[in-house]
């Protein structure tokens, strides 16, 4: 994934190994026109879900492209951002310092929105999860427009991060 090779690339190894081991992303799921409405990609949804928190991943993120997709995330408890909106993932390294990945959507698909579940304990360092809004007034956070949405570690998650 991207944000590993980030983390390697500035030296952080610890960062890139915890974030390679805790946090998931589903690259698109396509359903057949002649099958939809049946299920289906919800039950690909929740067996990736599954089948990474089994090996022992703390999130999941992926890409919603349209409404359809959107809807399916919402289905399957992922909260799904606003439109191009970044996703913003700090993680809290070994020695205490945070390192932050943010990945903006190009716009290359207007529809296109970022989403993320919880799937499970980190069985290690704190991951809090954001939405990194586009600035829309001079009234601005610290956090320069990022709404913490989650925070996963080693006891679960609390969703007021």
């Amino acid at each position: 994934m991207e944000h590993t090779k980030a983390f390697l690339g500035i030296g952080r190894a610890d960062a890139a190994q915890a974030v390679t081991r805790l946090v998931a992303e589903t690259d698109g799921i396509a359903v057949s026109p002649d099958h939809r409405r049946e299920g289906i990609g919800r039950k690909i949804k929740l067996f990736c879900d599954s089948f990474a928190a089994q090996h022992h991943a703390a999130i999941m993120v992926s890409v919603t492209t349209n409404e359809a997709a959107a809807g399916l995330n919402n289905k399957t408890k992922h909260i799904v951002f606003r439109r191009c909106d970044g996703l913003v993932i700090k993680y809290v390294d070994t020695v205490g310092k945070p390192l932050i990945w943010l990945h903006d959507l190009d716009g290359t698909i207007p529809e296109a929105a970022w989403s993320v579940s919880v799937l499970g304990k980190t069985y290690g360092p704190t991951i809090v999860v954001g939405e990194q809004r586009a600035i829309r007034s001079k009234n601005t956070s610290q956090d320069n427009g990022v709404q913490w949405i989650l925070a996963v570690d080693a006891f679960g998650s609390d969703i007021n991060a």
